[in-house]
């Protein structure tokens, strides 16, 4: 087999590897994924059948009804109007509620009124005796939870799908549905939930039940195609509202959840599989979740206002008998709607009424638990396949095959859809025919010999000549797929940069940033790095790609080192000019990243792309606050064994969920004087001091360090720690991570 066939053939079967690891979900392609729920909303606009349910009825707190009766919230005693008509006068069989009651209904001035009581009319008994007599027809909140009392009404609440919100929790949670104790496991896949905004006792405690009204698995076009009927908090799982509101229809049922143990031996942690109501079982995906089983458009149930229903204006035989679910299309006044794959303004209360619908039925589509598995095996054996015959074939009958495969796939798609209830990936097996069928002509229309000194052309700006030289006679390409290795990046970063740009004149502006970032550029080539790209005053460069570099976290930090010290060089050089000193912030990273070619046609980037990137623009604006000019991560520290390293802090990543440590380099190890030595190795014991809560002894050792070196800011910011964690103790599982202010 020729070179030419080899290479084409392993190009093909790159590209087909690249989507087998999307399928598995071990990386995503944005296109794919957004193709793939275009598809899915169209199978759903195109099978729906737009039927109207009579058994379900939406109660609107709309704009005519807030318009009628007042702004959002309404009192209590209006509520409970509401709900006694609905069940008195209506003779409804179930009542869901689509919204929360999670603060004390006080406009009816009850509260002051009591505190009279305990004040200055403690002592009138006139005053007293009236209080007593119209304390029940004030107390609006006792009032509403008398009218749901003994009513099969079920309430909703949400939860919060982040730790980071800074918001306290609200109300009380009604009990779970199981826990993971009575499961038998320590964790499942499922939707978790960060804190809660529920109903006061006094309302809650007067209902059947509750369950969630958020959706935490929106899609990333804010699109609603799922919604999870469980989700975990704080070791239980809790219903949804719709799934609430079936077990009441149903008389509460005895109920299960459906696990099976994670992979691995010994796993404690479960999938979810379903949910049985008596006779009836719920299939639910990774997440707990089922897709939205839409009858059609907006208008799909009855709906009434609320100040009509008030008014008694409707047919009660409408309502006999109904679910009924109370909630609100006012996006003024009650929040944002949502999109789904049939309308672009729906409100929440609708999109629970079509699940109860569906779930009322029976008609749901699944995701099967075997997933990805049938999807990854087609795209195998369609990529094997079509790899192996394109070569053999002409350009039409290449063309011809990929039609009519994609077609073939669309019916046997829409066809399990419509009769098994099978929800089945399609555009990713057809794109992938696509793009072998592109990738199999342009190979050979252009080849795989094309003239290496092209890197030097386009990526010479970007690589020394000594690493362009490596990858031209190892025969490597730089692939826009990109390959993902460890690698060390490095920032710069000039804080108040704006602040100095407005002191200088354009031209001069752009010569003393020239000034310092040729020496730096120097400094990286020197060492085999890569630049990536300069940002005005900054730039990004990495170690490690695209050629590896087995020594790129040492080398990294040696550049960055000597970079510093060319900086100290050139303030003779400024001032003879007249122009500001420069204080250059420098951060290093290490960590799993991909090297990428991006850009057009017209113009092509190397870049590195990977958490680790990210982090270090995070660290190079944190440098100004510890007042140091490098910050250095923890796996680049450990990859330079020869230098002494003094720990700074351990902070969480903006969007990150771990902690990590973050170093400030001191020389190498033969250059640090022993006294030096002795100062680090005392602050970190007063470190260790500080995250276990020893804070008199930590601030003893921070105040000797202090008269050692007056002017080290970092010793100040522990004491000033030490002295707002006195006043506001950390949480008891505190871990030591603090937060410093950004930049």
């Amino acid at each position: 087999m020729t070179h030419w066939q080899i290479s084409r053939y392993l190009v093909l079967t790159g590209m087909t590897l690249l989507f087998l690891i999307h399928g598995f979900g071990i990386i995503h392609l944005p296109l794919l994924d957004r193709l793939e729920r275009a598809f899915y909303d169209f199978k759903v606009r195109q099978t729906t059948l737009d039927v109207s349910d009579p058994r379900l009825v939406i109660v609107d707190i709309d704009d005519k009804s807030l318009a009628a009766l007042g702004s959002w919230p309404w009192p209590r005693d209006r509520m409970a109007n509401l709900v006694d008509t609905l069940f008195e006068h209506y003779r409804i069989g179930v009542l869901g509620v689509d919204l929360v009651f999670s603060e004390i209904d006080s406009a009816s001035g009850l509260a002051q009124l009591e505190s009279l009581a305990k004040g200055p009319l403690s002592q009138d008994p006139l005053y007293l005796a009236e209080l007593n007599r119209l304390r029940p027809t004030l107390d609006r909140d006792r009032i509403f939870a008398q009218s749901l009392r003994e009513r099969p009404v079920t309430l909703g609440f949400r939860f919060r799908k982040s730790s980071f919100s800074g918001l306290a929790d609200t109300g009380v949670l009604p009990a779970p549905i199981i826990t993971l104790r009575e499961l038998g496991y320590d964790d499942v896949h499922s939707v978790k939930a960060f804190g809660y905004n529920a109903n006061i006792s006094t309302i809650q405690d007067a209902a059947t039940g509750a369950g969630f009204i958020d959706n935490p698995v929106l899609d990333l076009d804010g699109v609603v195609r799922r919604f999870p009927l469980l989700q975990l908090y704080n070791g239980a799982l809790y219903q949804s509202l719709p799934l609430g509101i079936i077990r009441t229809i149903l008389g509460d049922p005895s109920w299960s959840v459906g696990v099976r143990p994670g992979e691995g031996h010994g796993n404690r942690k479960a999938n979810l599989e379903w949910i049985a109501l008596g006779p009836h079982k719920i299939f639910v995906d990774s997440q707990g979740a089922i897709l939205v089983p839409y009858r059609g458009k907006q208008g799909s149930f009855p709906r009434f206002s609320a100040v009509d229903i008030l008014e008694r204006l409707p047919d009660k035989k409408i309502l006999d008998a109904a679910v009924v679910l109370i909630g609100s299309s006012s996006e003024e006044q009650m929040g944002r709607h949502l999109l789904t794959p049939l309308a672009e303004r729906v409100s929440s209360v609708e999109i629970a009424a079509n699940i109860i619908s569906g779930l009322m039925d029976g008609n749901l589509k699944n995701i099967p638990s075997f997933t990805p598995w049938p999807e990854v095996i087609l795209m195998g054996l369609l990529g094997t396949f079509l790899t192996l015959a394109f070569p053999w074939m002409v350009w039409i009958w290449r063309l011809i095959a990929v039609i009519l495969l994609s077609l073939l796939l669309i019916v046997i798609n829409i066809y399990l859809w419509q009769y098994w209830d099978l929800q089945l990936p399609w555009t990713t097996m057809t794109v992938l025919m696509l793009v072998l069928l592109l990738g199999d002509l342009t190979f050979e229309q252009f080849g795989v010999t094309r003239k290496r000194n092209l890197l030097v052309a386009r990526y010479g700006r970007h690589l020394p000549l000594q690493v362009l030289d490596t990858v031209i006679r190892a025969d490597h390409t730089l692939l826009s797929e990109g390959e993902q290795r460890e690698m060390t990046v490095i920032m710069s970063a000039v804080p108040n940069f704006g602040q100095i740009a407005k002191k200088i004149h354009p031209h001069d502006l752009a010569n003393w940033m020239q000034t310092f970032l040729n020496p730096l550029t120097e400094v990286i080539q020197q060492h085999r790095g890569t630049l990536d790209h300069y940002h005005r005053e900054s730039l990004v460069a990495f170690w490690g790609a695209p050629v590896a570099d087995p020594r790129h976290g040492r080398n990294a930090m040696t550049a960055v080192v000597e970079m510093v010290s060319r900086l100290n060089k050139l303030e003779d050089e400024l001032q003879i000019r007249g122009w500001p000193r420069i204080r250059c912030h420098f951060a290093i990273q290490t960590g799993v990243m991909t090297c990428h070619v991006v850009g057009s046609d017209f113009r092509k980037e190397l870049t590195v792309l990977g958490e680790p990137a990210q982090q270090v623009q995070w660290l190079a604006s944190l440098a100004p606050y510890y007042d140091v000019p490098i910050i250095v991560g923890e796996q680049t520290r450990l990859l330079d064994a020869d230098r002494v390293f003094r720990e700074l802090d351990r902070i969480l990543p903006e969007g990150g969920e771990t902690a990590i440590t973050i170093y400030e380099p001191v020389g190498l190890r033969q250059d640090v004087s022993t006294e030096m030595l002795s100062r680090i190795e005392t602050f970190h014991k007063v470190i260790k001091q500080f995250r276990q809560k020893e804070w008199d002894l930590a601030e003893e050792g921070l105040k000797n360090l202090v008269k050692m070196d007056p002017g080290d800011r970092l010793y100040e910011i522990y004491l000033s720690r030490i002295r707002r964690f006195r006043k506001t103790p950390p949480p008891t599982h505190w871990n030591g991570v603090c937060r410093p202010p950004v930049g």
